[in-house]
């Protein structure tokens, strides 16, 4: 079973070029079968008519039937085939790349990328680039009737070519300028939505829609640029196709009144032509389609290509609450450290309060500590193994955090809190509920536990989220805990509820490692550690951290 996101590629780009060499027969099968009509009005006016046997039109139509059945049951395989290989490809890429999604320091929508490539492989248009190299063989049968047909067809079909490729062109240009800025209206509208309770008490309504509208004009003519170019050099293939197609009657006509051609031959090259301009024809329609599959395959690509080729974890041994920083370090650019040599040791049974102002690297610390980041320099160990060794599964159970921003998923309360388990443990839910304090509020909403919660948690209140998000962090009692401005949002009780879970914790002997605002907040802790500009400043007992913190200059230096 292939396991890795790289794997899982190299195996999609294995089997794409088999599926396509395997298009590549059948479209060759199928160009074959497709001279059946040309060839049965050949025989119909040469052979049928002149000798006048009721026998042979019996046994030509027979022929030609057969050929046209099996054409069909061709034409419905490749189909078939490429639709269903583009819908594998999307169902067996797409976990694996969103999780490299989830982990890339870069924005990414592989899940729409991965539906424009399912949807290159249903297109017409592949089709029709797959026909395109097998009108050789009419091209071929029509110099074989005579040979300025061949000549006409040649000329014809390279016009359209030409055509095709600079529609091709001109398409990829369109799109690429139209891309960027339909995907920033996208994501203002969003936010609009995102904050459309403080539109009309803030006044930015107005003037958040007339910006939106200002850009939706730009980029909507933008894109009707693309789409009206579209449209004309689409226009012009089918004139060209039509008037070509045309003029290869006359030019027959003009060969069977000279007696170099019969009549036969001559409405034969005419069929021959539409079937040699046709692929051209169907590429072009559907251009825009391939292009777009061809950018996301290669955003795909390079999603999952610049993530870890991780091989698959075996679960180790359950770990001493024995959690190391050693000299971690995280930049996020060659000049720019937000975290600098942090060593610290922390263990079972410790409360521990990460401090410091606003940018001092204390969500950073956590994530680190919660093994979310990977420090790039250094290394964070549980029980005496680096995070790394650990299979996300078990990490899951031995690590509980509470983010500074709150991540609802849809689904309902008890699965969110039961970290949206197929089959979760309910009296755990419940469990995890009380602990958070959050039991009561969940019972007075009218659906209770089963409350179905939107994207960004709607309907629950702030408080309400960060209490569910809290029952979700403590879920199956993990060893470690990671909190991230806990007391956010929680009124009287909320607090009250979770200085309960801390000194309840800490009288267990577990682990729990909190960022605070407020200096106040941390007075329940056993241990504090300071940070300032990314480097742990202080680190000792909490008593001897806040009185040191207290005096003047230390007090404004922290604020």
């Amino acid at each position: 079973m292939v396991h890795t996101p790289q794997a899982r590629l190299r195996r999609g780009v294995r089997r794409s070029r088999l599926l396509l060499a395997f298009l590549a027969f059948m479209s060759f099968l199928v160009a074959m079968l497709m001279l059946t009509g040309p060839l049965y009005m050949l025989q119909l006016y040469d052979r049928v008519l002149v000798s006048g046997s009721v026998d042979t039109l019996v046994l030509l139509t027979i022929l030609a039937g057969a050929a046209f059945v099996t054409y069909g049951v061709l034409e419905a395989t490749r189909m078939q085939s490429a639709r269903r290989f583009g819908l594998w490809l999307e169902n067996d890429l797409a976990d694996p790349a969103l999780q490299a999604a989830a982990r890339s320091p870069e924005p990414a929508r592989p899940h729409e990328d991965l539906g424009r490539v399912r949807d290159g492989f249903q297109t017409p248009a592949l089709f029709g680039f797959l026909d395109l190299p097998f009108s050789l063989l009419f091209l071929a049968a029509m110099a074989i009737l005579h040979p300025w047909l061949g000549i006409y067809g040649t000329a014809a079909m390279a016009l359209l070519i030409i055509v095709t490729l600079f529609n091709a062109w001109r398409t990829a240009r369109g799109q690429q300028a139209t891309t960027k800025p339909r995907q920033q209206l996208a994501q203002r509208a969003q936010s609009f939505l995102q904050g459309k309770r403080m539109l009309r008490a803030m006044g930015l309504e107005t003037g958040l829609l007339a910006r939106l509208s200002r850009d939706r004009r730009a980029a909507t003519g933008l894109f009707a640029d693309t789409l009206d170019e579209t449209a004309r050099l689409t226009g012009l293939a089918r004139f060209l196709r039509y008037a070509l197609q045309s003029g290869v009657l006359g030019l027959g006509a003009y060969l069977v009144l000279q007696g170099e051609l019969g009549p036969g031959a001559m409405i034969a090259g005419s069929i021959l032509l539409g079937r040699c301009l046709a692929p051209a024809d169907q590429a072009i329609s559907g251009m825009h389609v391939l292009i777009e599959a061809r950018r996301s395959w290669r955003r795909v690509r390079e999603l999952l290509e610049r993530g870890e080729d991780e091989v698959p974890r075996n679960r180790l041994p359950e770990p001493e609450v024995d959690l190391v920083a050693k000299k971690a370090s995280v930049l996020l650019g060659p000049n720019q450290v937000i975290l600098r040599d942090a060593a610290a040791r922390f263990q079972g049974g410790e409360l521990v309060a990460v401090i410091g102002p606003s940018g001092a690297g204390k969500t950073t610390l956590l994530d680190v500590l919660a093994g979310v980041r990977r420090p790039q320099v250094g290394e964070v160990t549980l029980g005496g193994a680096s995070l790394d060794l650990y299979p996300t599964e078990q990490i899951g159970q031995l690590v509980g955090y509470l983010p500074q921003h709150l991540a609802l998923f849809p689904g309902t309360i008890a699965e969110n809190i039961a970290r949206l388990a197929l089959d979760p443990d309910r009296d755990a839910v419940f469990r995890a509920a009380d602990a958070a304090g959050a039991t009561a509020m969940i019972k007075q909403l009218k659906d209770g536990f089963e409350t179905v919660l939107e994207a960004d948690g709607m309907p629950l209140s702030g408080g309400q989220r960060q209490q569910v998000a809290l029952a979700r962090a403590v879920y199956g009692e993990p060893p470690l805990l990671i909190l991230d401005e806990p007391y956010a949002h929680l009124d009287g009780a909320g607090t009250r509820a979770l200085e309960g879970l801390l000194k309840q914790r800490r009288e267990n002997g577990l682990l729990t490692v909190m960022a605070v605002h407020d200096l106040r907040l941390a007075q329940l802790a056993s241990r504090i550690l300071v940070l300032r500009g990314g480097q742990i400043s202080a680190d000792g007992p909490a008593d001897e951290i806040i009185n040191r913190l207290r005096q003047p200059t230390r007090l404004a230096a922290t604020a």
